[in-house]
């Protein structure tokens, strides 16, 4: 572009610009439309109604300028023309380049080289900052943040003066500044300034940075300290803060109203009163900004008061616990020590306003300590609360006087009853009785009850005790009786003397019994007499009277009088016993069967027994006695009590033949003195046998083996000579057993036996010596043990049955008045002999050894016992025992001689 020709348009458009107040295209091309500002032309594409009018147009570059004196002064620095610098020759050759700013100060402006210049209306001239912001600082020195405002693309900068001067340090370009450190009220200056143009205000505004005086608070150190500790109930050690300074009032935090007074003219704050949990608190001086609040703050501690006691607690001993209780503040328990500080609670004894002490046995104090049961804080002390041991009350009845329950007869006085009371009773009382009956002493500590009372009374003494202590009471009841009647119906009794006891009795009423006593009146009690209508004497040996005296069993009461009772002496010479039986013998038979258990008695020969009594004997009882001849001493006979007695059968079998022998009976009768008499002993013989010259017994079979067993064995009977089934019984050749031969009837044969046993029945008849029925070496021991034995073992052949055996010649001898040659013809009868009254041995007769059959009055019974001459008669004979009835003097012989080949009759006796 020519430059001359541009400056040209450049000043013609510059006084257009000039002589008009707004600058208008002046060509618009397309539309009816006023051009854009500072166009010279402006080409328009559409109308206002949209319609198209044109597709091409003029206009200046828009530039939006925020540096007037650089040509790169677009936005961000971007170049106003393409491609262009800062730098020569650039600014040089752009000089008169025209732009429309629309930044700061809009309108056409032209480039010199240096700068831009505006053309046409200038710039609104650069205003003061507005609104200035003062601000403060808070004393004794401070900073201080001021601001003003700045209208857009300008900024302010900062003065201490209103006119000259540099800006000062952090003061330039801003708005705000905060002042250096100063100590007074300083005012400072702020000036604008466009950003874009550098343009300045032309006059400065002042700012200013007031001194705020800081608020004061401060703690009356004369008064209560900012933090306390405060025992529950107790109140607050008044606090007193006073402000001042720049505190333009005070506020109080952590407290209710009830705990602080402000006094706005004093300018203090007071904390007083009493709280109820620790409470920490603050009090603040408000000051004015920027100063600061000043606060102070303190704690109140608070404690609970130590508890407080009810009361020391009593206790009554020797022993026991205590209740001990105290009283804390709400929220609040009790912990209980055993010492005033220090330790552990007790066991029990945490958490809890009451204790119950464990067993003590002396005055003992404890120790409480409050605690609240949120914080758990404690009391800062402890209460002593006291266990305190008391005496229990005692009351004692004086056993040396009356007894408390008597009975006593109407118009008697009560036998003085006298109790005493101590420990820790203040008093007696007496309840039941009226006061004519007691008298209490309080100087003795005595209770007597006494005098005459008219019906039946229940009484109670009371000792009065100290709580917590009981009462102790007695009680006791009189009882006031009518007399009983004295015993009646005294029932004397006899006793044998020289000396016994003797059974008294009386009778006495329905609720009563009797003591017996040794005299008429007085005295004690007999000993075992007590409370009994009967009473056994002691041992005496004289007639002795004793009294019985009535007693009431429910009231104690005792007949006036009492009653004689007397117990006599007796002798036993005052009567006398005899004793009889109605027959001699008791029979027993026994088969030859070898059964024991066919043995039996004949019931019809058992003897009764009688007892008869002569003389003063009254009240008789009988006790019957026996023993076995053989036996020391008698027994009793278990139901034997009546003056006759019948002895029972023993029955049949083992038990009978265990029983045979010869018994000795006799009876005790006893009076009622109990005088006794003994009868003489009456001999009964249980089966057949006879009394030994020394006094034994010899048990024997009542019949001869062969006999009729259902034959009297007392009684003489034959059916003939040859007939051995009647009273006479078989005849045995000696030392053979049952085997036939022995009967009266057996055939005979002359061959001798080679052995004991022949193996026959047949009687073995001998003709010559030496006349025995066994050949070769003769056995000696066929029937006994070949000894002159008195007693000798059963042998192997002998023919009695179990239980029975050949009786030996020394046991045939040895029986009473059987001696040989011995004369006893009153024993004697035409076919026999009863040797005792149970023993009856008949005529037998003999069978020869030739085998006939004789009888000749003889009665022929053998023995087991060989004869001592048996080597020099005949070379062999046995003993039998042989009697005569039939001719001259009557007589036995027991030694006689007989050989075995002889046949005579067997009578067995007990093994």
């Amino acid at each position: 572009m020519n430059i001359k020709r541009t400056l040209q348009l450049l000043t013609i458009t510059g006084a257009l610009c000039l002589t008009t107040s707004q600058l208008h295209g002046q060509v618009t091309i397309g539309a009816g439309l006023e051009p854009v500002k500072g166009a010279l032309l402006d080409l328009k594409e559409k109308d206002s109604n949209g319609d198209v009018t044109a597709t091409k147009g003029l206009n200046l570059p828009r530039v939006n300028l925020t540096v007037l004196t650089k040509l790169t002064g677009g936005p961000s620095g971007s170049p106003v023309i393409t491609d262009v610098t800062d730098a020569e020759p650039d600014k040089s050759t752009h000089i008169g380049l025209t732009i429309y700013n629309v930044g700061y100060c809009p309108g056409v402006y032209v480039w010199t080289g240096t700068e831009w210049i505006k053309l046409g209306e200038p710039c609104a001239p650069v205003s003061p900052p507005s609104a200035p912001v003062n601000g403060s600082f808070c004393g004794p020195s401070g900073t201080a943040n001021l601001s003003v405002t700045a209208g857009t693309d300008e900024t302010a900068d900062w003065y201490a003066n209103a006119t000259g001067g540099s800006p000062l340090p952090n003061g330039t370009g801003t708005t705000t500044f905060t002042t250096p450190t100063i100590s007074s009220t300083t005012i400072y200056y702020a000036e604008t300034r466009n950003t874009i143009t550098g343009a300045k205000s032309p006059t400065r505004t002042p700012v200013t940075a007031t001194l705020v005086a800081p608020a004061t608070l401060i703690r009356d150190t004369g008064k209560g300290s900012a933090s306390q500790t405060i025992i529950a109930g107790n109140s607050i050690t008044p606090i007193v803060y006073t402000y001042g300074g720049g505190a333009t009032g005070v506020t109080v935090t952590g407290l209710p109203p009830a705990n602080y007074t402000i006094d706005a003219t004093a300018n203090t704050v007071t904390i007083y009163g009493q709280i109820a949990s620790t409470t920490i608190y603050t009090v603040t001086a408000m000051a004015i900004l920027p100063c600061p609040e000043v606060p102070i703050s303190g704690v109140l501690d608070y404690l609970p008061a130590p508890p407080r006691s009810s009361a020391d607690v009593d206790f009554c001993g020797p022993s026991g616990t205590a209740n001990l209780s105290v009283a804390v503040g709400p929220g609040e328990t009790a912990d209980w020590y055993a010492n005033p500080a220090g330790g552990s609670p007790l066991a029990n004894g945490t958490g809890t306003t009451t204790f119950t002490t464990p067993t003590i046995n002396a005055t003992t104090t404890y120790y409480a300590e409050a605690r609240n049961t949120t914080t758990n804080i404690k009391s800062a002390t402890r209460t002593a609360v006291t266990a305190t041991l008391l005496a229990p009350a005692t009351l004692i009845r004086d056993t040396g006087k009356g007894d408390a329950n008597q009975t006593i007869a109407l118009g008697s006085s009560i036998t003085p009853i006298v109790y005493t009371y101590g420990g820790s009773a203040t008093g007696a009382t007496v309840t039941g009785l009226t006061s004519a009956n007691y008298t209490i002493n309080t100087t003795a500590k005595t209770v007597t009850i006494n005098g005459q009372i008219a019906s039946n009374t229940s009484y109670t003494v009371t000792a009065t005790a100290t709580s917590p202590c009981s009462d102790v009471q007695m009680s006791g009841t009189i009882t006031v009786n009518n007399l009983p009647a004295a015993p009646k119906s005294p029932a004397d009794a006899d006793f044998c003397g020289p000396s016994g006891t003797a059974n008294l009795s009386v009778t006495v009423g329905t609720g009563e019994t009797a003591d017996w006593y040794a005299n008429a009146t007085g005295g004690s009690p007999l000993a075992n007499g007590t409370g009994k209508t009967t009473f056994t004497t002691p041992t005496i040996n004289g007639t002795t009277t004793y009294y019985a005296q009535t007693r009431n069993t429910t009231t104690g009461m005792v007949s006036a009088t009492r009653t004689a009772v007397t117990a006599r002496i007796k002798s036993a010479a005052d009567f006398s016993v005899s004793i009889s039986t109605s027959s001699d013998v008791v029979v027993y038979t026994t088969g030859q069967d070898n059964d024991i258990s066919n043995d039996r008695f004949a019931a019809n020969t058992i003897p009764t027994l009688r007892v008869t009594v002569t003389g003063a004997g009254t009240g008789l009882t009988y006790k019957w006695q026996s023993k076995k001849l053989e036996d020391s001493g008698y027994g009793d006979i278990n139901g034997a009590t009546s003056a006759n007695y019948t002895p029972d059968s023993p029955g049949n079998g083992q038990a009978a033949y265990n029983y045979l022998g010869l018994y000795q009976y006799r009876c005790i009768v006893r009076d009622a003195s109990g005088c006794e008499a003994t009868t003489a002993n009456i001999e009964v013989a249980w089966g057949c046998g006879a009394k030994t010259t020394s006094g034994a017994w010899l048990k024997f079979m009542c019949h001869n083996l062969g006999a009729d067993e259902n034959l009297d064995p007392f009684t003489w009977k034959s059916n003939g000579d040859n007939v051995g089934n009647d009273i006479k019984g078989d005849t045995y050749q000696w030392g053979r057993r049952k085997d036939g031969h022995q009967l009266r009837t057996s055939g005979t044969t002359t061959t001798l036996a080679t052995s004991d046993v022949p193996g026959h029945s047949n009687f073995i008849v001998v003709n010559s010596a030496p006349y025995d029925w066994r050949s070769g070496a003769r056995s000696v021991a066929r029937w006994g043990n070949g000894t002159q034995g008195i007693v000798m073992p059963k042998a192997a052949n002998d023919p009695c049955p179990t239980g029975w055996k050949v009786p030996s010649m020394a046991q045939w001898g040895s029986v009473s008045g059987i001696a040989s040659g011995t004369e006893i013809d009153s024993n004697f009868t035409q076919n026999g002999c009863k040797i005792s009254p149970s023993l009856y041995l008949p005529v037998t007769g003999s069978r020869l050894y030739n085998g006939t059959l004789q009888m000749d009055g003889y009665g022929h019974y053998w023995s087991s016992t060989i004869s001592e001459d048996q080597y020099n008669r005949y070379g062999s004979s046995s003993y039998s025992m042989v009697f005569d009835t039939a001719f001259g003097a009557r007589y036995f012989t027991v030694n006689s001689n007989i050989e075995p080949a002889y046949g005579h009759t067997v009578r067995c006796i007990s093994e």
